[in-house]
């Protein structure tokens, strides 16, 4: 069961834990549990992709530990048919996340995907209204990380989208 973003428990993620419990939690037992709430068949390639993820992400907020941050794997925005890799929901600032595992390079069309998701939050999602979302496209090899934070030109809560690789 997934939290709504501060409310009621829902069926629109699939997998969903704070900080503290995600990072004591072993990664085959959070794997098994996004793949056994996976709607379909988990191909190999999503396996290897999610087993990335949490590795990535594990490192990412360890330092975060005493925050109480929570990590929602595949956000299902059911009105636009589309999921959000990772939500990361840190001191009032809602964090999101498109993997792209393997990338090198930094695609425009990978950048509009996770500021759309952003913008999705910020116009279709009621608890997110209102708060500030930050979207982060993670080409796990890219070098290079943005750390310009601007606010989008539209007058929301959404800042630019941000870029990263694994080590940044």
């Amino acid at each position: 069961m997934c939290y709504n973003f501060y409310m009621s428990k829902t069926n629109r993620c699939l997998y969903e834990n704070s900080f503290s419990s995600f990072l004591s939690q072993s990664n085959e037992s959070i794997l098994g549990e996004i793949v056994s709430n996976y709607h379909g068949e988990a191909f190999t390639t999503q396996v290897e992709a999610r087993q990335s993820e949490i590795k990535i992400l594990k490192s990412a907020i360890s330092s975060y530990l005493n925050d109480d941050g929570r990590i929602v794997f595949e956000y299902d925005i059911p009105r636009l048919g589309k999921r959000i890799d990772v939500v990361l929901l840190l001191r009032g600032i809602i964090f999101c996340l498109e993997f792209k595992i393997g990338e090198k390079k930094i695609l425009e069309s990978d950048v509009d995907q996770v500021f759309d998701y952003a913008l999705d939050l910020n116009n279709f999602h009621k608890f997110s209204e209102n708060r500030t979302i930050a979207p982060i496209l993670v080409a796990s090899m890219y070098e290079y990380s943005s750390d310009n934070i601007i606010k989008s030109e539209y007058s929301d809560n959404v800042i630019n989208p941000s870029v990263t690789g694994e080590k940044n």
